[in-house]
Order: structure tokens, then sequence, then C-alpha cells
């Protein structure tokens, strides 16, 4: 619920889908080892992505990643770009994430 930005439910309910998310699961995992990376390493690294194209599709509600953090890495990664989708959060599934995500696949296609 907190990957959407107007979710369709507002209390989780367990029961009524009968199969749990796996995501929830992966998650965890990662985060009990501290996603495979020092503090602040992706940050403090950054820049050896240089000389590789990245975009970065950000929604601007999103409550999971916030838009700062986008910024924040766009600013350390040379020849990178932020594109906020106005009106969305985190989930993929959302319609203008989804298209934001397809046209930055199709840019960077375009740039080889």
């Amino acid at each position: 619920m907190l990957s959407e930005h107007t979710p369709k439910q507002t209390r989780l309910d367990l029961k009524a889908s009968g199969a749990l998310p796996s995501t929830p699961f992966m998650e965890a995992h990662y985060f009990a080892n501290d996603c495979f990376m020092r503090p602040n390493q992706l940050m403090e690294e950054a820049g050896k992505l240089a000389g590789i194209p990245g975009i970065l599709v950000q929604g601007r509600y999103d409550l999971l990643c916030p838009p700062a953090t986008s910024h924040a890495l766009a600013a350390r990664w040379p020849g990178s770009e932020v594109r906020v989708v106005d009106g969305a959060g985190h989930i993929l599934y959302d319609p203008g994430i989804r298209n934001a995500v397809m046209k930055a696949i199709a840019d960077l296609a375009a740039r080889q």
C-alpha cells in the first residue's frame, strides 16, 4: 500500500488473497544483510558509474524511495538524469511509472 500513490485498499488483508507476496521476504533478506553493501557505499562510489548512462525514474510521491535520494545519486553519477513522474508513487505497475520506464529504456537503447 505504501508503494501506490492512491492505493485501492487502506488495510492489508492477508486472508483475502490467500497468497503472500514474495517481495517483502526478498526485501527483508536484503535489509538483514545491509543490501550487501557498506553503509553509504552507493553514494560514495557513484562516480565509478561515469560513462554508463542512466535514467532514474522517480515517482513524485514515492514514500519508499524519496525523490531526494534519486536526485542525490544523480548528482554523483555523471551522465545520469532523473525523470520525475507526477502523481505517482513507487510501484512499477502505476501507468505513469511503467510508461516512463519503457520510455527510458527506449531512450537508452536509441543512444547505442
